[in-house]
């Protein structure tokens, strides 16, 4: 149980988006021509998307239970992160992505 909670933590939204970023940030630049401000305002979107989603996840944790919630969470965070695929220069789409991981992985953060 330890063991996949540490697992599950550490591939979750509390580490992934922020540790990876650094490494996209320089090829996103390139292909998109986009400014490091401009890749890393992104997480100011992820942020504050995620402390207004956090309450919501922890309510929704409260009344089903925290294993349905953090095994949709991981699914829809996974999912979120596939969609960084689709990227096409829009910059909307890349904050709109972002958001949506934010939501998605909501219910990955440890206190779930």
């Amino acid at each position: 149980m330890v063991f996949s909670s540490a697992i599950g933590i550490g591939l979750g939204m509390s580490p992934l988006p922020f540790y990876t970023i650094g490494v996209f940030a320089g090829p996103l630049g390139t292909e998109f021509g986009w400014g490091m401000g401009k890749i890393l305002t992104a997480m100011m979107f992820f942020t504050v998307t995620a402390v207004i989603a956090s309450p919501i996840v922890g309510f929704i944790t409260d009344r089903v239970g925290p294993r349905r919630v953090v095994l949709t969470s991981i699914a829809l965070f996974s999912l979120a992160m596939m969609f960084f695929s689709l990227l096409n220069g829009s910059f909307a789409l890349y904050l709109a992505i972002w958001t949506l991981l934010a939501v998605c992985g909501a219910g990955t953060l440890p206190i779930a």
